[in-house]
């Protein structure tokens, strides 16, 4: 969901699973564009942890950051 070249938002990563989570890689929903927004990344967790074993990125070079939506809040987020 990465966005590259002149110009352009990065897109969106959605994660949905009716257990506890868990992501051994990266995560890039970054805007490197000249111009553009950060993405957004979206965990919908049934489970009661989310694990993360690698990096989350969804910044932008000049544009505004993208968000990370973890859905519900009750979740353990581990690293």
């Amino acid at each position: 969901a990465r966005s590259r070249g002149s110009s352009g938002d990065a897109g969106t990563i959605k994660f949905s699973t009716d257990g506890n989570a868990e992501v051994s890689s990266a995560i890039d929903a970054s805007a490197r564009a000249t111009e553009g927004n950060g993405g957004h990344i979206d965990f919908l967790i049934n489970g009661d942890t989310l694990t993360v074993n690698g990096s989350i990125d969804f910044s932008a070079q000049t544009g505004n950051a993208g968000k990370l939506v973890i859905d519900p809040d009750k979740a353990t987020v581990i690293n």
